[in-house]
């Protein structure tokens, strides 16, 4: 194959390719090993503890009780 046809079909092949994959931001990976991956789960730890602290803050206000008194009556 000539090498004009080749180039020629390389650039089509790029074009095709570029639209495909994830579109909007792409994350990274989290860390494998190391204190970086303890960081990162305890991170992802607090993250869902505060997403269950706000689902249960919501459910709380949605039943129209307010929130949850600790204080003994």
């Amino acid at each position: 194959m000539p090498m004009k046809t080749r180039l020629t079909l390389a650039c089509i092949a790029l074009c095709l390719l570029s639209a495909c994959g994830i579109k909007g931001p792409i994350e990274t990976a989290p860390p494998m090993w190391g204190p970086d991956r303890a960081a990162y789960e305890a991170e992802q730890a607090k993250k869902a503890e505060e997403a269950k602290a706000k689902k249960a803050a919501e459910e709380a206000e949605k039943a129209g009780n307010s929130a949850p008194s600790t204080a003994p009556e």
